[in-house]
């Protein structure tokens, strides 16, 4: 079942400089719930597909690089990233998942067990689509 059409900014904080950044405002569609399709604006026109649970998110963007990311509240994952150049794992702690009717976020760290880590949230705020 798809939702009305729906409309949602999609929002980067780095969580240890404090800087956040819109990575796309634009229209979507949110199927069952919990599925979320969109094509971020911009020169790549990349498209996205979030699926979240009560234990996990995915996210998976196909653009230059395909990035799907597999997390799962307080575990460790391992991230492939295909690029022209090979693929890349990167390890990721997720530390926080939330779900609300306006809202979808998730925390994370990268890097492995014991060394500093680059930690991130990413939030999609919904909103309905203006006429």
């Amino acid at each position: 079942m798809i939702s009305k059409p729906k409309q949602v900014r999609v929002v980067r904080t780095d969580l240890n400089t404090g800087q956040t950044e819109c990575l796309c405002e634009c229209a979507c569609e949110v199927a069952g719930g919990n599925q979320l399709f969109y094509t971020e604006t911009g020169p790549d026109r990349c498209p996205v597909r979030v699926e979240i649970q009560s234990q996990s998110i995915t996210i998976q963007r196909q653009g230059e690089a395909v990035t799907p990311m597999f997390l799962v509240l307080h575990q460790r994952s391992v991230s492939r990233i295909q690029t022209e150049f090979g693929v890349f794992e990167i390890g990721n702690l997720t530390t926080l998942l939330e779900q609300t009717e306006d809202c979808w976020r998730v925390a994370y760290e990268i890097g492995e067990p014991g060394q500093p880590s680059d930690r991130f949230q990413i939030e999609w705020f919904f909103k309905e689509a203006e006429a």
